[in-house]
């Protein structure tokens, strides 16, 4: 005999319903924070992993870890006192965030977070455990500071740029007033003079004020080069190079040995060619000054889309990196260098000279 079935009312459905409710929002949260595109994780009061999204496991270097079950203070044992604290009130029932936190790892290096921590509730209202949301930001704070960096180097630049130019701008003061000025009140008082004197001796008194115009043309014009060398815009940068390097051996006795590869029949970029020449113009200038030097090795060549440049000379040596903390004609050499996307290195030992290397890249170079 077929036993009846039992039969349900409308109020043991919805009992059967408030049931199975929670085990079917549970599944529903779990699969949420598991896939959710952001790094949470979920603990109960003992702050016990319940559930942890694949981005946590990513951002924290996790793996495949079976997390589980497992204390969060386990996982990490690197966590500091102070998280501890916040995560106590947070089961208190505190609500707390950070912007920026850093996270000392146990292999040494830093990581910066932004959290935030609030406590989960059961059905009664009592507190189960907190929910981290977080956010790995160590390479956001790593380009920021980047960024920061960049801008004092350019304050610091511009400062310095700045400060050459007063310092040409006095050099240039000091010589129209003590060598030009002088020059041309010679001229005029010797031209004053012969039109006082016979023909005779007034011949010789210009004679006299032309060998002074003839010397003061050519102070103009090595002011004028010192400037910026017209044959660098007109002839290119080898030119100008050669024309200096000339100067630069009848002036301090250094013999300059300058080799080109490449280079001699192109034109590059205004900005290029300035780069080169100062930077070879200021790295001469301080062997003459510094490196006792006798000879010196100047090359210059292309290699593929790079302009490279190196100059060896046989003097006393330093120690380069207390030349690039100190020194700021090597500092703004560099940064010449690093203006136009180049690299500038120096290398040097005590007694055994020094080799400066500069490649600047070609992208902006014209035929």
């Amino acid at each position: 005999m077929t036993k009846p079935r039992p039969m349900h009312s409308p109020v043991d459905d919805a009992r059967r319903g408030e049931m199975e409710t929670p085990r079917c929002s549970t599944q529903l949260l779990r699969l949420f924070i598991e896939h959710t595109p952001a790094s949470i994780a979920m603990f109960d009061r003992d702050m016990r992993y319940l559930v942890v999204s694949h981005r946590f496991l990513a951002d924290y270097d996790l793996g495949e870890q079976a997390l589980i079950g497992r204390s969060h203070y386990e996982v990490f044992p690197e966590i500091p006192e102070r998280w501890k604290e916040i995560h106590r009130r947070c089961l208190a029932g505190a609500v707390e965030r950070c912007e920026e936190d850093p996270f000392p790892r146990k292999d040494g290096r830093i990581d910066w977070v932004r959290w935030e921590i609030r406590p989960w509730h059961e059905e009664n209202g009592e507190i189960g455990g907190v929910i981290l949301f977080s956010e790995v930001i160590t390479e956001r704070k790593q380009v920021e500071e980047n960024l920061r960096l960049s801008r004092d180097r350019l304050v610091e630049l511009t400062r310095r740029l700045v400060e050459a130019q007063e310092a040409e701008r006095r050099a240039i003061g000091r010589e129209l007033h003590d060598q030009i000025g002088q020059m041309l009140t010679a001229i005029k008082l010797t031209l004053e003079i012969a039109g006082q004197l016979p023909a005779e001796a007034a011949a010789k008194k210009i004679v006299q004020a032309q060998e002074l115009a003839t010397d003061l043309l050519s102070r103009v014009s090595r002011l004028s080069m010192e400037l910026r060398p017209a044959m660098l815009d007109d002839l290119g940068l080898v030119p100008a190079l050669v024309w200096y390097v000339n100067r630069y051996q009848e002036q301090t006795g250094i013999n300059v040995e300058f080799k080109h590869n490449g280079a001699e029949s192109r034109r590059f970029s205004t900005a290029i060619e300035m780069t080169i020449y100062r930077i070879v113009q200021e790295a001469l200038t301080n062997v003459a000054r510094h490196a006792h030097a006798t000879s010196i090795q100047l090359t210059i060549w292309m290699n593929g889309d790079w302009l490279e440049v190196r100059i060896d000379d046989d003097g006393v040596g330093f120690d380069a990196q207390t030349a690039l903390a100190q020194n700021r004609g090597l500092t703004g050499m560099r940064e010449r260098a690093e203006l136009v996307g180049g690299v500038f290195q120096i290398e040097s030992e005590k007694d055994k000279g020094a080799r400066l290397l500069v490649r600047l890249p070609l992208h902006e170079s014209v035929s």
